[in-house]
């Protein structure tokens, strides 16, 4: 494995097919380490990038950003975007072998407060995206970043994932796979048995003790 410098937290191998990425700011560098120490612990290639201080409405903002640059970086590879504070249990390898140039998990529900009948809302979540390197990933991850420097530019309205919806619906041809719910990086009380991916909302200064 290939170590990198202090600022960003990698570790991966020359010649892997995929790259897990994120990033950080200083005061999420301690989360970072963990979550570093924990992909190296199940051999994943990964590569966790320090990223500016921002008010975090506008930080998740980056995160079409910091794909991008890892499309740079890593030529040719499936990149996987992962949240910092996902808990790793085991291997991954299942959910890079994907089909289509996306994987990613959607929810689907029903808000009887702000819809009437029986309307639906489907947003995809960020927690985990895998990209293929293939055009129409990243005609999306372009169309994601308009979106989200549109909106950073202004006072936000949307998420990322609202965004990233947008993008899925304007990106013809685009061909994707709904994620494994044993790696979607679900809550603790919504993750499935044998759940391999776990998501814990650091997010407010939520403290969490990985199993």
């Amino acid at each position: 494995m290939r170590l990198m410098n202090e600022t960003d937290i990698g570790a991966f191998e020359v010649n892997a097919g995929y790259i897990v990425i994120g990033f950080f700011s200083p005061d999420y560098a301690p989360l970072a380490r963990r979550f570093g120490e924990a992909l190296t612990k199940h051999a994943i290639p990964h590569m966790l990038y320090s990223w500016c201080q921002r008010e975090w409405g506008k930080a998740i903002l980056d995160k079409p950003l910091v794909v991008q640059r890892a499309m740079q970086d890593f030529p040719g590879r499936t990149v996987v975007l992962m949240d910092i504070d996902c808990e790793i249990r085991g291997p991954i390898a299942p959910i890079v072998e994907c089909a289509g140039d996306i994987c990613l998990f959607i929810g689907v529900g029903i808000n009887p407060e702000r819809e009437k009948g029986l309307r639906m809302r489907a947003i995809p979540s960020s927690r985990i995206v895998v990209f293929r390197p293939t055009d129409g990933a990243r005609r999306l991850v372009d169309a994601w970043q308009r979106l989200c420097k549109q909106q950073a530019a202004g006072t936000p309205i949307a998420d990322d994932e609202q965004l990233l919806m947008r993008a899925i619906g304007a990106t013809e041809g685009l061909t994707l796979t709904i994620l494994d719910r044993r790696y979607s990086a679900r809550n603790p009380w919504d993750a499935p048995e044998g759940a391999v991916i776990i998501h814990h909302t650091a997010s407010g200064n939520t403290p969490w003790t990985p199993r």
